[in-house]
């Protein structure tokens, strides 16, 4: 089967993404927004923040 050369670069990628692990995250519930943008503020983090809506 012949796929055109962009649709061979997205199967390729997907593979690629899919294997991948990624990196960590710390979770904050919407309110503690302030919070987590002290914690990507801190050159010592690990993972990036990440907003979790439903925990409202």
């Amino acid at each position: 089967m012949f796929y055109p050369d962009w649709q061979q670069r997205f199967i390729r990628l997907w593979t690629l993404l899919r294997d991948t692990t990624l990196p960590a995250c710390a979770e904050f519930a919407l309110p503690q927004w302030r919070e987590a943008l002290a914690h990507f503020e801190n050159p010592a983090r690990i993972g990036k923040p990440m907003l979790v809506i439903d925990r409202l």
